[in-house]
């Protein structure tokens, strides 16, 4: 089962119409009844009962909308704070911190305060010797690197 079956599913139950939903969907509707009809193979029951008229949703097509509708919103929410994270990411100017191994809770707090405030994101790495910490401040060179030493 792909996104998109659910997708047809939603279309063609909301508007109880092959027709209408495959050209809403702008797909041929012989294509678009087969992908529904793999759905209820798939499932194992019917969802839909064809109709001259049109399609009327049975009792397991009512509870599949719902639960269809929710997957979709959650995949598009998904698709969205996921491409919100990577643009902030894009633009937000980094700051690689390097902290001693025995940093207390109340530096933990400040770090996360300077991330929820001033938008910065703090990458954290033990305490390193020179030559290897100089490697790891050269891998993030896409931004400032700073060593924080508390």
């Amino acid at each position: 089962m792909e996104l998109r079956h659910l997708r047809y599913f939603v279309a063609v139950a909301e508007a109880l119409n092959f027709t209408k939903a495959a050209t809403r969907l702008r797909l041929a509707q012989p294509a678009l009844s087969r992908q529904v009809s793999d759905l209820e193979d798939e499932l194992g029951v019917d969802l839909l009962k064809r109709t001259s008229h049109g399609v009327l949703l049975t009792a397991e097509g009512k509870l599949f909308l719902e639960e269809a509708r929710a997957i979709l919103k959650r995949a598009d929410e998904s698709v969205t704070k996921v491409r919100a994270l990577a643009e902030f990411q894009k633009t937000t100017p980094g700051v690689k911190v390097a902290l001693r191994a025995s940093e207390s809770a109340s530096e933990r707090v400040v770090a996360e305060y300077l991330r929820s405030t001033c938008g910065v994101i703090l990458s954290y790495a033990e305490r390193l010797t020179t030559p290897r910490e100089r490697l790891i401040l050269l891998a993030f060179e896409s931004s400032e690197a700073v060593r924080l030493w508390w």
